[in-house]
C-alpha cells in the first residue's frame, strides 16, 4: 500500500532532523571544523521549522491566483479575472491572525488588517487597467523612467507582453500610477489548511 504524501513528507521530516542531529554530534565529538554546516542548516530549517516554499509561475491571466484559490480552499483569496489582477510577488504565510504586509516600489511598508481579500484586492488589482501590461509598465515606473519615456516603449511593451495597448490608456494609467503605488511585496499572512502547514 502506498504512502499518502503527507505522511511521507513527515518521515523525510524525521529523517532530515536525526540525520542533523547526528551530524552535529559527530562533528562535537571529534571536534570537526564548520565545514557544510551553514548549507546543511539552511537545507534543514524548513523541515525542522516545519514549512516549505511552492512557487507558482506562468504567464500573464494564466489562472495562478485561481489556482492558488483552489489550492488552499479560500476561494476569493487573491483577485482574478480575465485579464490581469495581481502583480508583483505575492508570498502566503500561515499564521492565526490574518494581516497583509505590503512593501511599496518607494520602500515604504503598511499592515493591514481586517478582511483579508478586500484589502488585498485593494492593493493588488489595477481595476480598469487590467487591458495593460502593468507589470511591465510598473517596472519601467519602478526604474524611475519618466512617463514620456514609457510612451515612447510602447510598441516594445506591446510585443513583449504580446498584448494590444491603447495609448490613451497608457497615458491615463501613467498619469495615475507611481513608485510609492506599486506595491513590490505582498506577504498574506492567514490560516491555512493543515496540509499546508507541516
Amino acid at each position: 500500500m502506498a504512502i499518502p504524501k503527507q505522511d511521507r513528507y513527515s518521515q523525510y521530516k524525521e529523517n532530515i532532523i536525526r540525520s542533523r542531529q547526528q551530524y552535529l554530534s559527530l562533528k562535537q565529538k571529534y571536534d570537526l571544523d564548520a565545514g557544510q554546516e551553514s548549507s546543511i542548516a539552511h537545507l534543514a530549517k524548513p523541515f525542522e521549522k516545519g514549512y516549505f516554499t511552492l512557487a507558482v509561475m506562468g504567464k500573464t491571466s494564466s489562472g495562478k491566483s485561481t489556482f492558488l484559490n483552489a489550492l488552499l480552499g479560500i476561494s476569493d483569496l487573491l483577485p482574478t479575472g480575465a485579464n490581469q489582477t495581481t502583480s508583483g510577488i505575492t508570498y502566503i504565510r500561515h499564521t492565526e491572525q490574518t494581516y497583509i504586509e505590503i512593501t511599496f516600489g518607494d520602500g515604504k511598508k503598511k499592515k493591514l488588517l481586517g478582511d483579508l481579500q478586500k484589502n488585498l484586492q485593494q492593493v493588488v488589482s489595477v481595476g480598469n487597467f487590467s487591458n495593460l501590461p502593468f507589470t511591465l509598465i510598473d517596472d519601467c515606473i519602478l526604474q524611475r523612467m519618466s512617463a514620456k519615456e514609457i510612451l515612447e516603449q510602447q510598441q516594445a511593451l506591446s510585443e513583449k507582453s504580446g498584448m494590444h495597448i491603447d495609448r490613451a490608456d497608457l497615458q491615463s494609467y501613467l498619469n495615475k500610477r507611481r513608485r510609492g503605488d506599486i506595491p513590490t511585496e505582498v506577504i498574506v499572512y492567514t490560516p491555512l489548511p493543515e496540509q499546508f502547514r507541516t
